[in-house]
């Protein structure tokens, strides 16, 4: 899943356009030949691979500087996204067959606190 905050439509640190992944797993089993499988035992050899793979934030801090006073307009979105074998990203429909693959989401909450840089010659910087 993908986490998207913008500001008067333009995207907010630390993303640049391109979402932020909040929360990924992928998980692959892979049998040499999957006819063995079935004579697989503890005295045998079967060459049985499992590979995890998990990224999770659980909350972002997305930081927008110099953003001026009047009205301004905040969205906050996500969306599940699929990558092929090769990496690159695809309809969750091509890339895995049906009830292969799935996802779900929660309630979220947003908090926006406005700080102020009250020494002109001191800017706030955003930094790790």
């Amino acid at each position: 899943m993908k986490v998207y905050v913008t500001l008067d439509g333009n995207p907010v640190a630390p993303d640049t356009g391109g979402g932020i992944i909040y929360d990924q797993r992928f998980q692959q089993l892979s049998l040499a030949d999957a006819s063995a499988m079935s004579t697989c035992t503890m005295n045998n050899n079967c060459d049985v691979d499992l590979v995890m793979s998990t990224l999770a934030a659980h909350s972002f801090d997305f930081v927008a500087p110099n953003v001026g006073g009047g009205n301004h307009t905040l969205q906050v979105g996500w969306r599940f996204q699929c990558t092929d074998n090769t990496g690159a990203m695809v309809p969750c429909s091509t890339a895995y067959t049906t009830n292969t693959a799935g996802a779900c989401a929660g309630p979220g909450s947003v908090t926006v606190t406005q700080v102020k840089n009250f020494s002109q010659n001191t800017p706030i910087v955003i930094a790790p």
